[in-house]
């Protein structure tokens, strides 16, 4: 197993896997390189944090925009989970532009049902897709964990997507506060687990999708 100790990225999110029922990674992982094949991209589905999206967007410009990765991890195998999801039909690349149909050959399936929270989601935007012949453990990489309206902290606040960025190496607090969880400190924190895929995300990096019929 690959150890990352010397991280080459300046910004990165983090993402669980969430298990769906009949969906393993590598079916769900095949549906989004074949969306990619299609249009160029594909969108990954989280639950409704619309608050956060412009607060990272503006984190991302900070450092010149560009393509950044996300690292996904957690369990691989089909879960429990919820049944059929609803696809999303339509997304709104940059927030304050109209709503667009998605393109021919994108599929992203709603995390919710079609009244979830206002029939909306966000969604991360993705050119690529990498598997590294082994999961990466990460758990050599101490981060700091970006926080709405916080900015950057020295340990995780939530679970869930994040943005991080490698910590700071004389940053002695992060590495030695007794008061905080050694999980929270490092990449992957409470969701935990090794990474086993990296999209890499372009402009205009998360967004949000809905399942309402364009009007």
């Amino acid at each position: 197993m690959h150890t990352v100790t010397d991280p080459d990225f300046l910004l990165a999110f983090w993402s669980p896997f969430t298990p769906t029922k009949g969906w393993d990674a590598a079916r769900v992982l095949a549906s989004k390189q074949a969306s990619i094949d299609a249009a160029g991209f594909a969108l990954w589905t989280f639950d409704r944090m619309p608050g956060m999206i412009p607060q990272w967007q503006t984190e991302i410009r900070r450092i010149g925009g560009g393509t950044l990765p996300l690292f996904a991890g957690g369990p691989t195998d089909p879960g429990p989970g919820h049944g059929p999801r609803s696809e999303a039909s339509y997304w709104l690349p940059y927030l304050d532009g109209a709503a667009q149909a998605l393109p021919e050959g994108v599929a992203a399936r709603h995390p919710g049902q079609t009244n979830h929270r206002g029939q909306l989601a966000s969604a991360f935007v993705f050119e690529s897709i990498a598997i590294p012949d082994e999961p990466l453990a990460l758990g050599a990489m101490p981060v700091e964990w970006w926080r709405k309206d916080d900015g950057f902290v020295a340990t995780a606040g939530a679970t869930g997507e994040i943005l991080v960025r490698p910590a700071p190496r004389d940053n002695v607090d992060l590495l030695t506060n007794p008061g905080a969880r050694a999980s929270d400190k490092l990449l992957g924190g409470r969701d935990g687990g090794p990474v086993h895929f990296v999209l890499t995300l372009r402009e205009p990096w998360v967004t949000l999708v809905g399942t309402s019929e364009l009007r």
